[in-house]
C-alpha cells in the first residue's frame, strides 16, 4: 500500500512539475506569495521545463540521471535499514521505503525552523513510534541513520568528485 501512495505521489509531482499551465499557476503563487516578479518567476520555470523537455528527447542521459537518482536514494536509505538490523528491530522494506520517502519531502518544505533542524528526525520518530517501535529505539535508530547517511553520502560524493577532478588533472598532463 506504501508503495502505490509513493508511486502515486511521484506521478502526481512529475506530472505538476512537467507541466507548463502548474508550473505558470505556481509562478503566480509564487510572485504573489514572497512579492516577486511574476516575469523573472516565469522566465525560470520555461527555463526549467525546457532543460527537462531536452532531458526526455536524450533517452541515453535520461536513463544515466535516473540511475544515478536512485543509486543515490538506495545509499541514502541504507542507513535506516542497517540501524534497525543493528538493533535487532528489523523495519519492513515497504515501510522503510515510505517513511523515508516522506521524510525527503518533509525536508523539502521551508517550515520556520533553520536547516529544518530537528523536523525530519522528529518525523520519522514520530512514525516508527505509530508503527509500534518502542520510542528509545526509533529516536535512537533516527538519529543514527540521519548522521550515517551523511557521512555515508559525503565520503561516496566526495570520493567521486576526488576521482574525477583528479582524472581530469592527470588528462591534462
Amino acid at each position: 500500500m506504501s508503495i502505490a501512495i509513493l508511486v502515486a505521489l511521484a506521478i502526481g509531482i512529475i506530472k505538476i512539475s512537467t507541466t507548463e499551465k502548474y508550473l505558470m499557476k505556481i509562478s503566480s503563487i509564487i510572485a504573489r506569495l514572497f512579492g516577486k516578479n511574476k516575469g523573472e518567476i516565469e522566465k525560470w520555470m520555461r527555463s526549467y521545463l525546457n532543460r527537462f523537455k531536452k532531458l526526455r528527447e536524450d533517452r541515453l542521459l535520461l536513463v544515466r540521471a535516473l540511475t544515478v537518482a536512485y543509486l543515490a536514494w538506495a545509499i541514502d536509505m541504507t542507513p535506516l535499514f542497517l540501524v534497525f538490523k543493528a538493533l535487532r528491530h528489523p523495519i519492513p522494506v515497504g515501510f522503510g521505503l515510505f517513511i523515508y520517502s516522506l521524510n525527503v519531502i518533509i525536508a523539502l518544505m521551508p517550515i520556520g525552523i533553520p536547516g529544518s533542524l530537528g523536523v525530519r528526525e522528529g518525523t520519522m520518530a514520530f512514525l516508527l513510534v505509530t508503527y509500534g517501535f518502542n520510542p528509545e529505539i526509533a529516536v535512537t535508530a533516527t538519529i543514527l541513520a540521519s548522521t550515517l547517511a551523511i557521512f555515508i553520502n559525503q565520503l561516496i560524493v566526495g570520493a567521486i568528485v576526488y576521482a574525477y577532478i583528479m582524472g581530469r588533472e592527470i588528462r591534462k598532463l
